[in-house]
């Protein structure tokens, strides 16, 4: 997966993409965002991402403060068909 974030001021949200690099469908994707001062955002709702599929992703920050940021999504096994 490959996640392209960034903060938004105006917005107070954390917006992006977030992408499948690989060539099977990637399951329950979702992003976090961890502040420098120990909040977590997210994660946002998971969805499923086929092969080269990607997806807006937004995080709002809740008006919180912070100096750095970090990011990661993350997934989960895809069910049994």
């Amino acid at each position: 997966m490959r996640l392209t974030l960034s903060f938004d001021e105006a917005q107070g949200a954390f917006t992006g993409t977030v992408e499948n690099t690989t060539e099977a469908t990637i399951c329950n994707v979702r992003v976090e965002v961890h502040l420098s001062h120990g909040t977590e955002l997210g994660p946002t709702d998971g969805l499923d991402l086929a092969a080269g599929e990607s997806a807006a992703t937004r995080l709002p920050s809740g008006g919180a403060s912070f100096e750095r940021w970090t990011a990661h999504p993350e997934s989960s096994r895809c069910a049994a068909g």
